[in-house]
């Protein structure tokens, strides 16, 4: 706390120097909008983990190993459900499959138009396409259909056992840090499927890498150009029926608006990108920001209503609040600063946006906005019965009656209301599905359920099998063992196509003893497995089997498809796998990456984060209330009722199955930030009237009457401004409003009724 001579100096330089405050600050709001108009969107892979990130690592030797990773998945069905196998199904997918293999950044196509089966025939093993042509009468497509299905390679990998939907995958170049050129080919893809002059007869599913980053980057701007503008109107709405001024409207928006381009400054110097977790800083800006400014605006019209000029109003208001503005916006800060020990780093870099976000809040509140009021003319005020005339006004009288009586009843009421907020918060699960991020009518929702439900064929699970030496992936004794992994792999139902080296090695064997089904197995020999990858090498045109094995040959690679799920469900499968591994073949070198694995440690990440950043926010925001009351009694009283509100969140969690992920982790730390502050208002009145030696009860009216008004009018403001998230495109975002809205109720209650009684309830003491 600043002695009153430094405070007043501060104060009366502020409004001496009022111009250049006001210069600076626009030239700094200035400046940083400049800067910031290079930001760009990012929802790479490596951007949610620190870079020596043991899965990060795993999944950078995958992509080193075998190339690229990632893919597009375009699946396409007649619209009368017939078989694929027809002239204008073929040539469609003909003409995808060619539009995608001209386009930049892609890798390799995979399609029934390119797809090539193995044959053989007097120990020449032959690579042929399975189409060469796409009009063929119908004896010959039936012909082809039936060698389709029973080719392994082909069969629940390109087509459904029906033969009436089919898949065309396109790898992609990686690009690490970056999703500029996924998003490029998602619209080049989607605009070629739009154009088709056929489209009619088919319907189309686009899935995907590519297809999620373009859809959150689409998601992020429609939501940044909806929501900001609608939580700004909505707060003007409430800024004029509350002050009736121009001024008191204008001036705050000018403070807040000026906050978060401060804060986009900072994350350009930072070198911090747009990501679907920031997406809701200048919400929280907007709303939170909006309170120090209030409560400058309303101790403003009350030095203007006790006679006082403008100037010396705003150079009052600067030394009235100073002190308990930078506890509040302290306390805040602290709880966003405390994600800052996450290891997801979006989130590490969400809690110093908005941490900074929040101070400079409270500095623009604390010099830029009274000087700007110190230009307005007294007699223009006309929103200064503020201080004499609001509906909340007397509800709070009512309750600063109400409370003292009824102490007994409310703490038993809070009791059990916190056993059964107990109760369901441990009901929570933690879970990370990038689907659940979208709403049930999101296209890419939608198309990839759809393709999952078919071929399960949207993200990859990655094995990298070490033989232990070069040229050790041509053993028998290697292959027999990893012939037992892949089989029992292909046993699980959840998964989807299984594929390794083992597929192509036991068709070459099979049609090199004319196509005998028995040998359809290992090739007996080291020598006569090099003998077919030599020939294969020779024989295909197209293909080759890079993206299996390794330069030399010492590591192999199986690849499963896999249907997006929750991490709690795949981590139970690999959990199979691993014990599988360690009961069956544990001489067996595997090691499961891929983006599957990438992001199942995201769930721990977020539990640990949970934890950590929560216990840190709650130990160093208790630390800051006994310093701020000078009493460790006080300082532990006022956490007690701002635990409630974030076990409302808990339990609204446990109680709706909403699970704790990306969105819902912030939840804890911003609840406790933001009700604290409240608290510090009501209980520093309460502890100033009780130090001059008033009573506890009427202790408690006066700062309920005094306190009330700033602290019901800030938490409207939080509630419509975390409100406005309900009307966001991602679950996230919605699931994040809905429990800050029910927090800010609980906090708002518990400053008013729960506190109250709790503080009656202790033993009297004449001196405090």
């Amino acid at each position: 706390m600043l002695p009153n001579i430094i405070l007043s100096s501060f104060a009366s330089s502020i409004i001496r120097y009022r111009l250049i405050v006001i210069i600076i600050s626009i030239f700094s709001i200035g400046f940083a909008w400049q800067i910031s108009r290079d930001l760009v969107f990012n929802n790479s892979n490596e951007m949610w983990f620190l870079e020596d990130d043991r899965t990060l690592l795993d999944y950078q030797n995958l992509l080193e190993l075998f190339g690229d990773d990632e893919f597009v998945a375009i699946g396409i069905e007649n619209r009368d459900k017939s078989s694929v196998f027809q002239t204008e199904t073929i040539e469609t997918i003909s003409k995808i499959t060619n539009f995608l293999t001209d386009l930049d950044h892609i890798t390799k196509v995979q399609s029934l138009s390119k797809v090539e089966i193995i044959t053989g025939a007097n120990d020449v093993l032959t690579v042929e396409k399975l189409l060469e042509k796409p009009d063929m009468t119908l004896e010959e497509f039936k012909s082809k259909k039936e060698i389709a299905l029973n080719d392994r390679l082909i069969k629940d990998f390109l087509i459904t056992d029906d033969a009436t939907f089919s898949l065309i995958y396109a790898r992609i170049i990686h690009v690490e840090g970056s999703i500029t050129h996924k998003v490029e080919l998602s619209q080049k893809i989607q605009a070629f499927l739009e154009n088709l002059p056929d489209k009619k007869k088919f319907h189309f599913y686009f899935a995907g890498g590519p297809a999620l980053d373009e859809s959150f980057l689409t998601t992020f701007k429609r939501d940044q150009s909806f929501l900001i503008p609608l939580v700004l109107i909505m707060i003007t709405l409430v800024l004029f029926y509350s002050f009736r001024s121009i001024s008191g409207v204008l001036l705050p928006l000018i403070v807040i608006v000026g906050t978060v381009i401060l804060v986009y400054g900072f994350m350009a110097l930072m070198n911090h990108d747009l990501n679907i977790l920031n997406a809701i800083v200048p919400i929280i800006i907007l709303a939170i920001g909006l309170a120090d400014a209030v409560h400058i605006l309303v101790d403003y019209y009350h030095e203007i209503s006790m006679g006082r000029n403008s100037e010396k109003a705003a150079e009052n208001t600067i030394i009235n609040l100073f002190t308990p503005c930078l506890f509040t916006s302290l306390t805040t800060s602290i709880s966003f600063l405390a994600f800052t020990t996450s290891r997801i780093v979006p989130l590490k870099e969400l809690g110093q946006q908005s941490a900074f976000g929040v101070f400079v809040a409270f500095i623009l509140s604390i010099t830029f906005l009274p000087a700007l009021l110190s230009y307005i003319k007294a007699k223009d005020l006309k929103a200064k019965k503020i201080t004499q005339e609001n509906i909340f006004f007397n509800l709070f009288i009512k309750i600063a009656k109400f409370t003292p009586d009824q102490n007994k009843i409310i703490l038993l009421t809070y009791g059990i209301l916190s056993f059964f907020l107990i109760y369901f918060t441990f009901q929570v699960k933690v879970d990370a599905n990038a689907m659940n991020y979208f709403t049930d009518n999101a296209t890419v929702k939608i198309h990839t359920q759809y393709i999952d439900s078919r071929l399960k064929g949207t993200l990859n699970a990655e094995f990298i099998i070490d033989s232990g030496a070069d040229e050790g992936v041509k053993a028998p004794d290697f292959l027999h063992k990893l012939d037992k992994f892949q089989t029992y792999l292909k046993s699980v139902p959840e998964f989807g196509r299984t594929i390794s080296i083992l597929d192509y090695l036991k068709k070459m064997n099979q049609v090199m003893h004319n196509d005998d089904e028995s040998y359809y197995k290992i090739p007996d020999s080291r020598e006569e497995t090099a003998q077919y990858l030599l020939l294969y090498s020779l024989a295909s045109p197209d293909e080759d089997l890079t993206d299996l094995i390794d330069f030399k040959y010492r590591h192999a690679r199986v690849s499963i498809r896999i249907p997006i799920m929750d991490t709690s469900k795949n981590k139970a499968l690999m959990k199979k796998v691993k014990a599988f591994l360690e009961s069956e073949i544990s001489s067996l070198s595997v090691n499961l990456t891929g983006l599957v694995i990438l992001f199942n440690n995201i769930d721990e990440y977020i539990l640990d984060s949970q934890i950590s950043s929560f216990s840190l926010a709650f130990l160093l925001i208790f630390i800051m209330m006994i310093l701020v009351f000078r009493s460790l009694k006080f300082g532990a009283l006022s956490m007690i009722p701002n635990l409630l509100p974030v076990l409302a969140a808990g339990g609204l969690m446990g109680f709706l199955g909403i699970n704790l992920e990306f969105g819902t982790v912030m939840v804890a730390c911003v609840v406790i930030g933001i009700g604290v502050d409240d608290t510090i208002h009501y209980i520093g009145r309460y502890l100033r009237k009780r130090r001059h030696g008033l009573g506890r009860r009427e202790s408690i009216q006066i700062a309920l009457t005094e306190s009330g008004k700033p602290i019901i009018f800030t938490s409207v403001i939080l509630f419509i401004g975390f409100f406005v998230l309900l009307f966001a495109s991602l679950t996230i975002n919605i699931y994040f409003g809905l429990l800050v809205c029910i927090a800010v109720l609980f906090a708002l209650f518990a400053d008013l009724f729960y506190l109250s009684a709790i503080i009656l309830s202790l033993p009297e003491k004449n001196k405090i």
